[in-house]
């Protein structure tokens, strides 16, 4: 399939694989979220992911690419947040439209940009400052704060950002050479010890019905997962993180097929105002790699 392609276009067809899976597992674990417990379908859904992970580990270094001891206290923190971020997504995605989660969800990129000046003291220039102004008022526009009366599941959407954000930071620090694997293999293996300690080291099994769609949502969100983490050390992030965009073309369509959900016109104008704003900020960080920024 990719015969003849350099490490941008892999990268970049691998991102775009990653959130179109994205979006189907996300739109299927809230429909079994309907009738199932959460921490069950977590649980199921890390243990699935996991046995996806076993089956191409041969092709990504092998078990021993696991436990290397370099960044391995890194890897696990990194694995910890995005457990948290998986499970506070899950929640939140159960109990509002899609596309309302993935409008919030879309502020990361703004999100992690400034915990990169935080933590990595970075200079902002004045695109880049115009740029994450114009995705905050994207999110002002889509939910009118004080106009409308928001679900608590918006604050669990909106940590997620932070969370997401921080493992972007770590995953930095990290750096791609070598931790596709292991960027993949942590966060299932929290999910799974976080959710066994939740429900007192008995795992439920429910109907075929649960299993089945919990094996969907497995097989989605690990190719998705090792998809990203496999294209992120193919190219710089830049280049490839507006392809998550994708994303929300995916669960607009399926919101609207599996629930019937329509966002009204701010929801939209918002949500176009965030992607506008977060392609260029991921265009003028590749123009600007290496350059002190204007």
């Amino acid at each position: 399939m990719f015969s003849g392609w350099g490490n941008t276009e892999r990268a970049i067809a691998l991102s775009m694989v990653a959130y179109a899976a994205f979006s189907v597992s996300d739109a299927l674990r809230k429909l079994t979220a309907v009738d199932y417990p959460v921490p069950a379908i977590l649980f199921w859904q890390a243990v699935f992911g996991l046995i996806l992970l076993f089956a191409v580990m041969p092709y990504m270094g092998g078990p021993k690419a696991l436990f290397t001891a370099e960044n391995l206290k890194w890897h696990i923190l990194r694995g910890v947040l995005l457990a948290v971020n998986t499970s506070m997504s899950l929640y939140a995605l159960s109990m509002v439209p899609i596309m309302d989660a993935y409008t919030i969800f879309f502020l990361t990129p703004f999100i992690t940009t400034i915990l990169s000046v935080l933590i990595f003291r970075e200079r902002v220039g004045k695109y880049r400052i115009a740029a994450i102004l114009t995705g905050f008022l994207g999110g002002v526009i889509a939910f009118r704060p004080g106009f409308e009366s928001l679900h608590p599941a918006y604050g669990l959407a909106l940590a997620c950002c932070f969370t997401f954000g921080l493992s972007n930071i770590i995953a930095r620090k990290i750096g791609g050479a070598g931790n596709a694997l292991r960027f993949a293999f942590w966060p299932f293996v929290m999910v799974v010890i976080a959710m066994m300690i939740w429900m007192g080291g008995q795992p439920p099994v429910f109907d075929m019905r649960f299993m089945v769609l919990c094996f969907v949502i497995g097989l989605c969100y690990g190719l998705a997962v090792i998809c990203v983490a496999y294209g992120f050390t193919l190219a710089p992030t830049s280049v490839v993180a507006p392809y998550q965009y994708v994303q929300m073309l995916f669960g607009l369509i399926l919101g609207y097929a599996l629930f019937g959900h329509v966002p009204d016109a701010f929801k939209i104008a918002g949500g176009i105002v965030i992607a506008a704003s977060g392609v260029f900020l991921f265009w003028r960080e590749r123009k600007n790699k290496g350059i002190t920024p204007s």
